[in-house]
């Protein structure tokens, strides 16, 4: 099933009065894929909750030169937009590294 199925199949179950939350993890980082996580969040503003973590175990995520400061960005972007829109947001453990690269 590609994801607009998915999303337009969580969009009715909200439309029924389901509770909808999506998990977003692993979160790639842009030498994987290269996406906008705002335009992502802004997509499914209609959801109650948000599952956001860092795609751990992958050699190519540590290639990825600024990886722990891109993670700190992505969370700072996903309660930003998760806080505008009323959507409940969990970041995963682990996902904020503090000495960040």
């Amino acid at each position: 099933m590609i994801y607009e199925e998915r999303i337009r199949a969580l969009s009715l179950l909200k439309d029924e009065g389901c509770k909808t939350w999506v998990s977003m993890e692993p979160y790639p980082t842009p030498n994987i894929v290269e996406q906008s996580l705002s335009w992502i969040i802004t997509e499914l503003w209609w959801i109650d909750k948000l599952v956001f973590g860092r795609w751990n175990y992958n050699k190519l995520v540590a290639q990825y030169k600024a990886h722990n400061a891109f993670y700190s960005e992505c969370i700072d972007t996903v309660k930003d937009v998760c806080g505008h829109y009323g959507i409940k947001c969990l970041i995963k453990k682990g996902t904020a590294i503090e000495n960040a690269d």
